[in-house]
């Protein structure tokens, strides 16, 4: 099953589940337990490939249900988190017992979180589990720029730390790994001009098959995601999901109180 979409095509999936947010509050609300895998992953001493696995898997299962689902109001988005977490390790290779992720949930450190977590079976996350990366495609694309070993490592740094950013929003569902590669390569090298006076990117973009006006795109929402992040405020995001489900408990006793 293909898991990348056009913003059309994304943002009706999404107003289809039946998700209240706008596409700011939306973001906000990802980066919040985005930070609560970042923890997790921390406290386990995962790979940064395993925690961006974990960021596409909860994208994926949030595409078609929302953060707060009315419809399964006993499957808390800390949950998946925490569940997306321990599905990636095993995807990755890493795989660790589950008492280690109840553990760390339970952390202070994770936002003081107490939930004793009853995993979210596979089966109920109904998506498809192989994950594509761009990371390999920047380190290779460097390499082909012909940079030389210093300059080239500390560019493929920078560039690593843009990719870890693109899963606290959307973008994994938008574009495929080698695209966000690109666009990472050419953000970074606006932000280090001297390093890449001599390199001709436009002759470089076509070399490898691809269309400048497509990078451009993809990198303006990079710089949108930036300004996104900007303005995320950790205990007001908060306050919305409370508020979020304090409806869901309303709707739910109204609908006792019908049956009664």
């Amino acid at each position: 099953k293909s898991w990348l979409f056009t913003r059309q095509q994304l943002d009706t999936l999404i107003s289809q589940n039946g998700e209240s947010l706008t596409y700011v509050e939306r973001q906000h609300v990802h980066q919040f337990y985005m930070t609560i895998m970042t923890s997790i992953a921390k406290i386990l001493k995962l790979r940064q490939q395993i925690l961006a696995t974990a960021a596409v898997f909860f994208l994926r299962y949030h595409v078609k249900r929302p953060f707060i689902n009315r419809k399964q109001p006993h499957i808390d988005a800390i949950l998946v988190a925490a569940t997306c977490v321990y599905l990636a390790a095993k995807v990755e290779e890493h795989p660790f017992h589950i008492k280690a992720i109840v553990q760390a949930v339970q952390s202070p450190s994770v936002l003081g979180a107490n939930y004793a977590i009853d995993m979210v079976k596979i089966s109920d996350l109904d998506f498809y589990m192989v994950v594509f990366h761009p990371y390999q495609s920047v380190a290779l694309y460097i390499k082909d720029l012909g940079f030389p070993k210093e300059p080239g490592t500390i560019f493929l740094q920078n560039a690593w730390m843009l990719i870890n950013d693109t899963y606290r929003s959307d973008l994994p569902l938008l574009y495929p790994p080698h695209m966000i590669a690109l666009g990472v390569i050419y953000l970074t090298a606006a932000m280090q001009e001297k390093m890449v006076e001599s390199i001709d990117f436009g002759l470089w973009f076509s070399r490898v098959n691809v269309q400048p006006d497509q990078i451009l795109i993809l990198v303006q929402q990079l710089l949108d995601l930036y300004q996104t992040m900007s303005l995320y405020d950790g205990p007001a995001t908060l306050e919305l999901i409370n508020k979020l489900k304090l409806g869901i408990y309303v709707y739910l006793l109204k609908v006792l109180i019908h049956y009664v």
